[in-house]
């Protein structure tokens, strides 16, 4: 089923490209390759302008990091395809030497796309370097974030390059069908993206109420809505955040809700450790800071699970941990008995925080267990390494194999190993919950 759902947008891509290329085929014998390259070059294009206003309709049952990972495969072939077309219809590019709408647009069309892919791919994804830890640090501590989400928006200029690039080619315009597809296609993708940004404007504000450090890395920062109610959210959901008033920058950042949905308090609470160029700055922050928070996102948390007395193995790398807090405060809250294994694997000493809220959540709930290993320095009292299948046997996580449900979330390769061990061991796949957004 996933990867039915995988296939969604390139199957309404190739229907946009299809009904298109029917279009034409109505008032013309052939269409040449160089013509349908640049029809599916179009058809992409339009497709990956409307994956990037996050579909509140879609996004649930195919979560953000799946629509992301399609986005950039799409965007990949739109790129290729664009840059093919412009290479055979304009012979190398010689047609730029004769200003015309004609080839200028089509130029500026592909360069858009080619600069929004390449910034996607390296600076903005995880995607194609997800199973190496130094090239993830470099992109965390090196790639500007806020740079390449405006180089990233060239896609919209590709994308307005690509329709009056059809728009200028008279047999086009005389082709009503296909150039009211086209128009369609294009109001759909490129209107939808600009009715996504005014709307951005239209989110409730939140005041920063406090600012706590519960490691040197490590900020928790606190929301309070300035205006009417919190938003509605789940254990394990995430949020963009975009400051308004503050010193740093306004571009949208997801961090992971760390607090309990409905516990009480008008607050919302986000942990956010300290890793790159954007979070190096979080020491400017002040109380009373203004930002909107856009979602919630993500479905960690599925509820059969949260409704159930099924055993629960919660392993979090790092960081990673702030869904998962927000899971187990929420259990905790409902007052459940279920088993709850946390494993948390952590990089050095300073990073051990909340284990006074952890003892206080054994009291509450006599199942709950906690273990910590770290992996970057040997801490008196605990395991030192990486969480294997024989660490979790010798903290007696054998059996949990047969029957638990495991939440994972930490860094890529925390993640794909312990998928790893999981499924040496028998896991299947529904048994496995995994929050990954690399974006």
């Amino acid at each position: 089923m996933k990867e039915l759902k995988n296939w969604l947008f390139p199957g309404i891509a190739l229907v946009v490209f299809g009904s298109l290329l029917a279009a034409l085929l109505l008032e013309m014998e052939s269409v040449s390759l160089e013509m349908m390259m640049g029809v599916l070059a179009y058809s992409l294009a339009m497709t990956v302008m409307f994956i990037s206003i996050r579909p509140k309709l879609v996004e649930p049952s195919h979560g953000l990091p799946s629509l992301y990972a399609v986005h950039g495969a799409l965007a990949i072939v739109l790129t290729l395809s664009a840059i093919i077309h412009q290479l055979m219809y304009f012979d190398d590019f010689q047609g730029l030497a004769e200003f015309s709408l004609t080839s200028w647009a089509g130029f500026f069309g592909v360069l858009g796309f080619t600069v929004a892919t390449l910034t996607g791919m390296f600076g903005l994804s995880s995607t194609f370097i997800s199973k190496s830890r130094r090239l993830l640090r470099l992109k965390n501590q090196v790639f500007n974030r806020e740079i390449n989400l405006w180089l990233h928006r060239l896609a919209v200029i590709g994308s307005l390059g690509a329709y009056l690039h059809l728009l200028s080619f008279g047999f086009l315009r005389s082709n009503t069908l296909f150039i009211s597809l086209a128009s369609l296609y294009a109001l759909i993708g490129i209107g939808g993206y600009f009715v996504y940004k005014l709307s951005l404007l239209k989110l409730p504000r939140y005041e920063i109420t406090a600012i706590k450090r519960p490691t040197p890395t490590l900020f928790s920062l606190e929301f309070t809505p300035k205006n009417g109610q919190l938003m509605t959210y789940e254990p394990g959901q995430y949020v963009f955040v975009r400051l308004k008033n503050s010193s740093l920058p306004a571009e949208s950042h997801p961090f992971s809700i760390s607090s309990a949905p409905n516990d009480g308090a008008n607050k919302l609470e986000v942990m956010i450790k300290k890793s790159g160029d954007f979070t190096n700055r979080l020491d400017e922050l002040r109380v009373g800071d203004v930002a909107t928070l856009e979602g919630p996102y993500g479905h960690f948390l599925d509820k059969d699970t949260k409704h159930s007395q099924v055993a629960m193995v919660l392993l979090a790398g790092g960081i990673g941990a702030t869904p998962i807090l927000s899971i187990l405060r929420q259990q905790m809250k409902e007052a459940s008995n279920r088993p709850i294994d946390l494993v948390w694997a952590l990089a050095y000493k300073e990073d051990l925080m909340l284990l006074d809220e952890l003892e206080a959540m054994k009291v509450k709930n006599p199942n709950f267990n906690y273990h910590f290993i770290f992996s970057d320095e040997e801490v008196a009292g605990y395991p030192f390494g990486f969480v294997t299948g024989e660490y979790l046997a010798t903290i007696g996580l054998e059996e949990a194999y047969s029957q638990s449900r495991f939440f994972i979330c930490g860094p890529p390769p925390m993640m794909n190993a312990v998928k790893g061990v999981l499924a040496k061991n028998g896991v299947v796949d529904e048994r496995i919950y995994i929050e990954e957004f690399g974006f």
